[in-house]
């Protein structure tokens, strides 16, 4: 049997993000989110024990954020590089490591997402020839995994959150992918869907509500953990450790 865990989203370098205690000003532990995000990321660590294998998701460092112009930014980027190898080898048990490539206005012209993964030492994609491709398939004893960061996010109403991560499964049945479960992250929400034989999931990540989450979903809240699989053979089964992001209620 093997453990599989999958961690993504961290935005290492946001001060909505995860960062570790050691890289924190004291300013920046009074004022950012990162030290408790960093307390649960801790919790998912002790909770998933060693494990065999580690799924990256991308988006791990925040880059230099465009879209912010950079105002909540705690770390320039190549410190964050640092950061994110940092908190991605305390996960425990010395495990294989697959890596997606993350958002492009996040990874930036220095390609983050792949500084990452070859300073972790994680598995060269044997096509792509990189260490932080687009897309993964990966057989783990007899289940193949599909991963990859972008899924679309569904805005309409909450009922219709599983149409994307639907889709995804059924374009990997129709295109006889192997894979019995597929992973995607980006939207920071926890929504699965699943058939006989397969399941996919939108996988939580380590940030609080952001500025620009807070303009496009002003009701929205966001879910913080990873989910953990145990496969044996050709079966699997999946847990997930997750909290809800709360909203801020002032008392006039």
């Amino acid at each position: 049997m093997k453990k599989v865990l999958e961690i993504a989203d961290g935005h290492v370098g946001s001060k909505y993000g995860l960062s570790h205690p050691n890289y924190l000003s004291r300013a920046d532990r009074k004022g950012t989110d990162c030290l408790s995000v960093y307390e649960k990321f801790c919790e998912v660590r002790d909770w998933a024990g060693k494990i065999d294998v580690l799924l990256v998701g991308g988006d791990w460092a925040d880059g230099w954020n465009p879209k912010e112009h950079g105002d909540d930014r705690t770390a320039e980027e190549k410190r964050q590089v640092e950061i994110g190898v940092k908190l991605a080898r305390m996960i425990r048990g010395s495990p294989k490591i697959y890596w997606v490539n993350g958002s492009a206005y996040h990874r930036g012209t220095r390609h983050l997402e792949e500084q990452m993964a070859e300073k972790i030492g994680a598995v060269p994609h044997p096509h792509y020839r990189c260490f932080a491709p687009e897309i993964w398939d990966i057989q783990i004893e007899d289940v193949t995994f599909n991963i990859a960061h972008p899924i679309t996010i569904s805005k309409s109403t909450w009922q219709y959150q599983s149409t994307p991560i639907a889709r995804e499964e059924v374009l990997a049945i129709l295109n006889d992918n192997p894979a019995r479960v597929v992973l995607r992250f980006h939207a920071h929400y926890l929504c699965g869907t699943f058939y006989t034989e397969h399941m996919g999931a939108v996988c939580p990540g380590y940030q609080t509500k952001t500025p620009f989450q807070a303009r496009v979903s002003p009701l929205g809240e966001y879910r913080i953990g990873s989910f953990l699989f145990d496969v044996d053979d050709t079966d699997f089964d999946w847990h997930f450790k997750v909290w809800k992001t709360q909203p801020c209620v002032v008392k006039a």
